[in-house]
């Protein structure tokens, strides 16, 4: 695992620079969070090497960068919350957050896995 501020802080200004309004604070605790249910997840340090296994992992760590910027109540710049969201009404939000987190969380997965797709 791998916190890397330098390639966040490249994100961040992507997404400045194409008109979106970012925290880097925000962003930053967000990814400790992930990063850091990780680490509770793997206590024991075994590796992770089935889809169902690292599909689950990657599920609660990106679930809990997004409540992170929830908490904030700033927009994820990996889609994994927007404010807007809870605008509308609670099931709605949550159900926007559970197809988000699913897609992030799929994506994270290929990669820990070293799927290309």
């Amino acid at each position: 695992m791998i916190f890397d501020p330098d390639s966040l802080k490249k994100g961040v200004d992507a997404w400045k620079a194409a008109g979106q309004a970012v925290n880097f604070d925000v962003e930053s605790a967000a990814l400790v969070g992930h990063e850091g249910t990780h680490l509770f997840d793997r206590k024991g340090g075994q590796s992770i090497v089935s889809w169902p296994e690292r599909l689950e992992y990657e599920r609660r760590g990106v679930a809990t960068q997004s409540y992170v910027n929830e908490l904030f109540n700033v927009q994820s710049v990996y889609l994994l919350w927007n404010p807007s969201w809870a605008a509308v009404d609670k099931r709605t939000a949550e159900q926007n957050r559970l197809n988000a987190v699913e897609k992030e969380a799929q994506r994270a997965a290929r990669v820990g896995l070293g799927v290309r797709k």
